[in-house]
């Protein structure tokens, strides 16, 4: 009794009668826009929506809001910020007034009809660590509903999430189109769970307005009283990777991966709902996930329950019980029967069931694939754009200009009979010196010409009988240019259309969108400068100090046989405090894009004023036909300060006045900033500062690959520097591929944490999805998340990743990984003697070999024929099975001899 009492006591102190509230003060400070330094590039996460995606923040510190705690938050690409509702279900402009239940524990930091203008840029969304907070910043959000001819108007804005639980929401500086006269309502605020209490934000008002806020304007929410809400809290478990998959008759697809934590008092939870996106046909099972989180191993893992799968799926017929901070995994997997649409699908908790009437949080698993059955139809089709070269059309001769892959899914049965192209004919140049336009089948050493047609802007190879296979087959588009063309100009092509028989229920990964090429014609003398793919420069950290640092590698090519000579070359940056030299090579080594003894040094003079860089050649560089790689390498100065923005670039216009011949990059004929970039480079702090120390290395130089086996490709070990601290993150991505597995389609990547098995080979030790978050399949641009920010290392700690690659289906073919970056972490250098990875690893993918027949039946061929069997047979040789054997034929005979005695 005298404990119950002081248990009770201390609870009362701990929980002040006041539930929590928030007073707001305004005030304007310079806004400042958080870079990669010390900072983590959050992964996708969720569905499509405006271009964006959804993004999952793990907190590093339990965060209190409207008396619960959170231990994540979600970035909605509108500017919300949410701990509880997906907010799907409402479109902005919101009305704080009154927010629906899909509003309800949510941050509108600046909401509105919002969308990521910066595609390529992975940082237009991201989460900052920082020592007392985290940020979150959108940067450069653009404004739906304004016309993209006029430019898009784009905002950048940030909350953040303090350890003492105040919420601040800053407003940074826009950027505004000339002209820009658009006004368009925001919200701006936050809601309670329950969506009784709300304080204003920026602006000062709960319903939508159009006034914008001033450059630095912020907002600071601070908290008063705190009463815990009992109950259950929901989170995310495990990132769960898009999988390629949802086939009838796959089993064990995992839909959602969760967790509950008990707040306050006990409880049981008995029931689950969840919405699926998708419509499929099957079983759905809940466990208790104890094994390797993220996925099912049945031999850990607890079934709880067993329901039907559908549009939504719920169980009942279980019960677990929790006790005040208990936290318990779970996951979903649907065996899966029959499709009726084909789709990306989802799982959402939509509904739990406790002992206490309230639950939070909030989850939505990652999308995945839902494909048709042998039953049906289905097609792949994509571009594979590292099978040729980008070439600049030159007269009289024949060049590809588009290439795609069908494949058919295992069990479909359907043939190509048509192919649609455009072409659009533009900067000084025209359809009429266009000879013809060519269909080819292509195999890894020839062609077939299957189709020809004279030149128009939309015309269809028709009559065409190309079988689907699920090998997967490549084709390629010609045209022929007219050696009466003497002018200079570009051509736009695309691929717009499939045709097929019976009529194709979808066609995944088509891209339509044209690609543009030079034309050259006859007696025109021209010079290109394009990125070279063979030298592609990865994005590493890089010290003060530094000697030899890759800034630009890049290939010139004449028009024209004869060489052309350059005197000058002028690379751009946007300054040069950090860089003590720059020097110039033929890269003509083993290793493109780095200096090593195969490269020639180029003689010359070089100017370094405050924003570019001259080299004056002596003797000149010859750019011939067949094209000349250069690689172009800088020093950091020792006393450099950190910074990511250092790039260069080959600048058209910069070096018009010394060679007015010169094109840099492809279809460039008038853009407004005709250039060629090299990678930003990264400049941390001096070894000495504490921090990550990496090695990253191959585990090998090849590998084959079969469906369903995970094969390891590269080794990654972070060791603590002095007092360690936040993990980077990894970018990897698809150099090149041919056959059916085009630009590694049905390739998903796994990290695995190495445990105390063999180093570099996956073992039972090794612990999968370990810290990392995916971005779906590989692909081309595919980005892969080593601990996804949310992983330290301390001193003397050391951690060791194994990053691999599974087939989830049956493809010929092969492609290169290689690793393309490493961003944020705390203070990341590369220890020397690392394996540059600049080559990559070549993954071979094959399908999964037939059993072997069983044996022949043999006669039965009595004692005295008995015949000694063993490795021949599939049996394993062994010294003492060989021995018995001997043994007993020795025995046989000895008996045998005896008896005819």
């Amino acid at each position: 009794m005298n404990r119950l009492v002081l248990v009770l006591a201390g609870l009362a102190l701990c929980l002040p009668l006041a539930a929590q509230t928030y007073s707001r003060a305004t005030s304007n400070v310079a806004y400042v826009q958080r870079e990669g330094v010390n900072s983590n590039s959050i992964s996708l996460d969720g569905p499509n929506v405006s271009y964006a995606l959804p993004k999952l923040v793990r907190l590093p510190f339990t965060f209190r809001y409207f008396n619960r705690e959170y231990h994540q938050v979600i970035m909605m690409p509108d500017g919300r910020a949410t701990f509880t509702s997906d907010g799907f279900a409402a479109a902005p402009p919101y009305d704080l007034s009154t927010p629906g239940p899909d509003l309800h524990g949510t941050i509108f930091a600046f909401a509105a009809n919002l969308w990521q203008v910066l595609l390529e840029e992975p940082a237009a969304m991201q989460a900052y660590f920082e020592s007392d907070r985290v940020v979150l910043q959108w940067r450069e959000m653009g404004h739906v509903g304004y016309s993209i001819s006029c430019g898009y108007a784009q905002f950048s804005f940030q909350v953040h999430l303090r350890q003492d639980y105040a919420i601040e929401i800053h407003y940074g500086p826009e950027k505004l189109p000339s002209g820009y006269t658009e006004s368009f309502l925001f919200t701006s605020g936050i809601v309670s769970p329950s969506g009784a209490s709300t304080v204003n934000g920026l602006g000062n008002s709960s319903t939508p307005q159009s006034t914008r806020p001033a450059n630095g304007d912020r907002v600071v929410f601070t908290p008063s009283g705190f009463t815990f809400q009992t109950g259950m809290e929901l989170t995310h478990n495990a990132l769960v990777g898009s999988m390629q998959k949802g086939k009838p008759g796959d089993t064990d697809v995992v839909i959602a991966s969760f967790r509950l934590r008990c707040h306050i008092t006990n409880t049981t939870f008995t029931g689950l709902t969840l919405s699926f996106s998708s419509f499929v046909t099957g079983t759905a099972r809940l466990y208790r996930d104890i094994a390797n989180a993220g996925a099912l191993d049945p031999l850990f893992d607890t079934q709880l329950a067993t329901a039907a799968a559908g549009s939504s799926i719920t169980f009942s017929s279980f019960s677990e019980s929790f006790l005040p901070g208990t936290e318990i995994n779970y996951l979903v997997v649907v065996d899966i029967t029959a499709v009726s649409n084909i789709s990306e699908g989802f799982a959402r908790v939509t509904s739990l069931t406790t002992g206490t009437t309230t639950w939070w949080g909030t989850y939505y698993g990652l999308p995945f694939s839902m494909r048709e059955g042998p039953a049906g139809t289905a097609a792949f089709t994509f571009r594979n754009y590292g099978s040729f070269e980008h070439l600049a059309l030159t007269d009289g001769s024949e060049r590809p200009v588009a290439e795609f892959e069908l494949r058919a899914e295992p069990g479909s049965n359907f043939t190509m009979t048509g192919v649609a192209v455009s072409l659009n004919a533009i900067n000084g140049f025209n359809l009429a010196f266009v000879a013809e336009v060519r269909l080819h089948r292509m195999t890894a050493t020839s062609s077939v010409m299957i189709g020809s047609m004279p030149p128009a802007t939309n015309f269809t190879f028709a009559g065409l009988n190309e079988p689907a296979t699920t090998a997967g087959q490549d084709y390629q588009v010609t045209i022929l240019i007219s050696n009466t063309y003497t002018g200079y100009g570009s051509i736009e092509v695309a691929v717009t259309q499939l045709l097929t028989s019976p009529s194709v229920v979808r066609l995944s990964g088509f891209n339509p969108n044209p690609r543009k090429f030079d034309v050259v014609g006859s007696g025109i003398a021209q010079v290109y400068a394009n990125n070279n793919r063979d030298g592609y420069l990865d994005v590493l950290p890089v010290q003060p100090g530094a000697t030899n640092v890759p800034a630009l590698s890049f290939y010139m090519k004449s028009s024209v046989a004869p060489p052309f000579t350059i005197t000058n070359l002028i690379f751009g940056t946007t300054t040069t405090v950090a860089i003590a030299a720059a020097r110039l090579y033929i890269d003509s080594g083993l290793q493109p894009g780095l200096v090593d003894a195969g490269d020639t040094g180029l003689s010359y003079t070089t100017t370094i004023n405050a924003t570019d860089i001259t080299f004056s050649l002596i003797g000149g560089l010859t750019a011939t036909f067949s094209g000349t790689n250069v690689l172009m390498v800088v020093d950091i100065a020792p006393g450099a300060a950190p910074t990511t923005n250092l790039a260069f670039w080959l600048d058209q216009s910069d070096n018009a006045a010394a060679n007015s011949f010169l094109r840099c990059g492809y279809s460039e004929v008038a853009p407004t900033v005709p250039r060629i970039y090299g990678p930003a480079l990264d400049i941390r702090n001096g070894v000495a500062q504490a921090g990550i120390d990496i090695t990253v290395e191959r585990v090998t130089d090849n590998v084959t690959a079969r469906p369903g086996q995970p094969v390891a490709l590269f080794r990654i070990t972070c060791a603590a520097r002095g007092a360690g601290g936040l993990l980077p993150d990894l970018t990897f991505d698809v150099n090149f591929g041919f056959g059916g597995v085009g630009n590694s389609s049905g390739l998903r990547p796994i990290l695995y944490l190495e445990g105390g098995g063999p180093l570099g080979v996956i073992d039972i030790s090794d612990t999968a999805n370990a810290y990392n978050s995916l971005i779906g399949p590989l692909n081309s641009n595919s980005l892969f998340s080593l601990a996804g920010g949310q992983m330290f290392c301390t001193t003397g700690q050391t951690r060791r990743f194994l990053f691999a690659v599974i087939q989830d289906e049956t493809a010929l073919g092969y492609c290169q990984i290689r690793l393309s970056g490493i961003h944020d972490g705390t203070n990341v250098q590369v220890v020397p003697g690392s394996v540059h990875m600049t080559g990559g690893v070549l993954v071979e993918l094959v399908p999964t070999p037939p059993p072997l027949p069983p044996p022949p039946p043999r006669d039965d061929e009595g004692v005295g024929s008995c015949r000694l069997r063993l490795a021949a047979d599939g049996v394993p040789f062994a010294p003492a099975v060989f021995l018995a054997a001997i043994a007993s034929v020795a025995l046989l005979r000895r008996r045998r001899a005896v008896k005819s005695q």
